[in-house]
This record gives structure tokens, sequence and C-alpha cells, in this order.
């Protein structure tokens, strides 16, 4: 019986599995993708260029959309306060000392820790104004308090400003000015100007963070020459988990607040 051949049906012989190639040693998934290369409004002869690819490599600033950061738009106050609270790494939601800041909002936790710290105090009527921009001598103010909150000696080495608008500095502003003059975060502008009622912009603001970031990082001088009024408040800081972040960060480099 029964049909079929009697044979044995040969084995057919495996095809050996190719040789996997060996990975390079820098594989282009590796390297940070560069604001310069991801946006199509920053540009590496832009004189922000290494400002934003510092802080958008660290995930200090995204992008507007996918394909623009706009450097030269204004940067509002939610952003400002979003933009430290990553730098604090913090996930603290304290409850909402503002009545214009709705809890849920992506500055709501930012804004409400900023005021917990006294980085912020708002613009009066128990308001933040998250979406109104941020001017120079504002900004100014806020890393001042920063400064302050982070237990960080800050130099001021002389009472008066040289540029030709001084007298414009709000007096609430006027030390904060003159101490981010001095460290270097703020520069003036064209004609001797300091312009600090004017909107600070994404671009002026990632290279203040990044100089900020990087004069943290300097050794501690003296802290008699930081302003009266902050002075009993910096001695009341206790050392902060944030010194070490701020090493690691510094390696490659109202209306009141």
């Amino acid at each position: 019986g029964g049909g079929g051949g009697g044979g044995i049906r040969p084995t057919a012989t495996p095809t050996p599995a190719p040789t996997p190639t060996a990975a390079p040693s820098i594989s282009p998934s590796t390297e940070p993708v560069k604001a310069s290369d991801r946006f199509e409004d920053v540009n590496k002869t832009d004189w922000y260029c290494p400002a934003v690819n510092f802080v958008y490599e660290k995930g200090l600033f995204t992008g507007t959309d996918e394909t623009h950061f706009e450097p030269e738009s204004p940067m509002t106050r939610g952003m400002l306060v979003t933009v430290l609270y990553r730098l604090e790494g913090s996930e603290e939601k304290a409850a909402s000392v503002f009545s214009d800041v709705v809890p849920g909002e992506w500055y709501a936790a930012p804004a409400s820790w900023a005021a917990k710290n006294n980085i912020v105090t708002g613009v009066g009527d128990n308001r933040f104004a998250p979406e109104d921009n941020i001017t120079r001598e504002q900004l100014a103010t806020i890393f001042y308090k920063y400064a302050v909150f982070l237990g960080q000696d800050s130099l001021v080495s002389q009472t008066e400003l040289p540029f030709s608008d001084r007298e414009q500095i709000s007096g609430w502003a006027k030390e904060a000015c003159i101490w981010a003059v001095n460290a270097g975060l703020l520069s003036g502008k064209e004609n001797n100007l300091l312009d600090p009622g004017g909107d600070a912009t994404r671009a002026e603001v990632a290279a203040v963070l990044q100089r900020f970031i990087a004069w943290r990082a300097q050794p501690v001088t003296s802290a008699s020459l930081l302003p009266s009024s902050f002075t009993g408040l910096l001695f009341q800081k206790q050392s902060h988990h944030l010194a070490d972040k701020f090493f690691e960060y510094a390696i490659t480099a109202g209306k009141m607040s």
C-alpha cells in the first residue's frame, strides 16, 4: 500500500543568519538634537543660537511647535516661571495664591511654586498675570529673587548703572537690575539703553538663563556685596539641593515680580 514514495524527505539546510553589523561607536541617535537643526527659525549665525541650543538641550525650553522656536517672540511671565520650575526639577504642586492662576493650567504649578518661595509676588490685586509679556526689569528681579532662594551670593559692585535710561528703572527693580548687569546676565541695547520696561524675548531669556547657570557655578564671593534688603534673607536660607544640579548643568558651558 499506500501511496507515497517510500523515501525520506530531505531536510532543508537552514540559511545561516546574517552576522550582525557592529554598531558604530557614536550612534547619531545618541547625539542630542540641536535647536538650530530642528527649528527653521534658529540659524547657526544668529547671536542667540548657542544659548537657544543650550536651553533646548537641557529641556528648559521647548519649541512653540514642531518646527518653530520663535526666538524673537516675547516671553510671558508664565513661561519664565515654568522654565525655572524645570530647572529646579520640582514636581511640587502648591496651592495657588493668585486669583488668575487656574488650577491645571500648564503654568499653575510653576507659578504657585515660585510664589511659595518668594520668587514672584504678583502684579497686584492678587494677580500673577501669567499671559502678560515679561519686561526686562521683571526678568532681572525674578532671577535676583531666584538667586536669593538658592542661597546664592550676589555681586553688586556699583550703585549706579551707566545706561542713559537708568532713571526709567522702577524703584522696586533697581537693585535687581544693578545685580543682573554686574553679574553679566543682562546687557544693554543700542544707544546705551537698558530698556527696563521693554519686553524680554525668548532668545534674550535663553541667553540670560545660560549666563545664570554659568554664573551660579562660579566660586562663592563675599556676601557683603549683596544689597542690604536681601542680606538677611540670604543668610536665612539653608543649603539647597539645587546646588549640585546647577553644577551639573554648567559643565557645558509690581508691577512687582
